[in-house]
This record gives C-alpha cells, structure tokens and sequence, in this order.
C-alpha cells in the first residue's frame, strides 16, 4: 500500500500498487510525484520505485499539473472513494443477506415438516399425478428421490442449509467490502434459478454484478 503526497502537500491513501498505476495511467502522477510505501516509510519520488518503471514508460496522454505532483482535484480522496463503494453494495449485499436466511429457513421448515407429519400420503398424491402424467421425463428418478428425501430430510436438506449460510456470509463481507473473491461466489450461486421464488434472488445477483463491476467498488475491497 502506497500514500502520495499532492502539490497541496495533502497525503492521500494508502492507495494499492494498481491504483497507483492507474493514476499514472490517468496523468494524476509522475516520475517527479511523491510517493511513500506504508511498509517502508520515507517519501521518495515515484521514479524511484522500480515496482513503478514498466507503468512510468507508457502514460497516457494528457496534462500534467504544475509542480510535477497533481493537486487535490486530480484525485478521488480514498475515503470519498470507499464511502460511495459502501453505499453501492449496500442494497445487494442486504438483498442477498436476507435471501441466504430465508434459504436457510425454508431447509429448516423441510426438516421440521419431515419429522413431524407423516408425509406418506403426500408422497403417494404426488406419485400418482405424476403417473398420470403419459411419457414424464426421469419419472423413475424424482420418485425414488422424493422417497429419499421423506426418509432422510436432514440429509437432504443439509446442502441448502450450508448454502445458504454461505449466501448469507458471503454478503456479509460483501456489505464490508472484504473478499472480492467470495462475493463473486456468492453472486454466482444466487443467480443460479434453483431456488423457491427464483426470480428473487436472480434479480439480486444481477444486481450485484453490475456493482461489483463499478470502478470504484472493485478498487476499495481489502
């Protein structure tokens, strides 16, 4: 992580190494800007990092603010940035927090129901609409798992539990900007149309997709 100094003599940062390198593609920095790296403390002019020669070689056009360092407009300030990231994926990440929960609630009702109501009857309503039901494709395999799952619900609904608690926990971090890698997991599995209701939790993925996808979303997650 890197802070730099600006011609106001304001630090802005700790920014990551790719954001810096994204300034300098953007010509908000230069050989000449000042540059400290948290870990090492002292500031040096950007030129000086090696880390920094490859992107240093090829900036974009542009203009270059007077004293060789930009000014506080050249940049996003780091908590604006993140504070605007927070208020992006806080409506998704709630979203899906709620949907794990319910998923979780709904395997739990299963189970519940399971133990507690001979569900033979059921069973056998069901196996006979279906059997009414000329050429039904895996007839044979939903009724031999449906029979599976009134025996053994724990079991069978433990999957979605877990899932669920992943979806949940998934948004979580999400909602605190930690873990990019688990978030897109979890937008993943909520946007799978496997779920009761299934058109919920695919809107809330798709809608996590296109802020995760934000410039400034992806630059603030630790």
């Amino acid at each position: 992580m890197y802070k730099v100094k600006g011609a106001d003599n304001n630090e802005y940062g700790p920014i990551s190494a790719d954001q810096v390198r994204l300034w300098i593609r953007e010509n908000r920095l230069n050989r000449q800007s000042l540059v400290e790296n948290v870990d090492a403390p002292g500031w040096k002019t950007l030129g000086e990092f090696p880390e920094f020669a490859d992107a240093l070689g090829a900036p974009m056009a542009g203009t270059i603010p007077a004293g060789g360092a930009p000014g506080p407009a050249a940049y996003a300030d780091p908590q604006t940035t993140r504070a605007a990231a927070l208020s992006s994926v806080k409506g998704p990440a709630i979203a899906i927090m709620v949907w794990g929960w319910i998923y979780v609630a709904i395997s739990l009702f299963g189970i519940v129901k399971a133990l507690l109501i001979d569900t033979s009857a059921t069973r056998e309503q069901a196996v006979t609409q279906l059997n009414a039901v000329p050429d039904f494709p895996f007839k044979d395999g939903l009724v031999n798992y449906m029979g599976y799952a009134m025996a053994h619900p724990v079991l069978v609904n433990s999957l979605p539990i877990l899932m669920g608690l992943l979806i949940a926990f998934g948004a979580l971090q999400m909602l605190r900007l930690r873990h990019k890698w688990l978030a897109w997991i979890v937008v993943i599995l909520v946007t799978q149309p496997c779920y009761p209701c299934c058109c919920l939790p695919t809107a809330f993925g798709i809608w996590a997709i296109v802020v995760l996808c934000k410039q400034e979303v992806k630059d603030s997650f630790e």
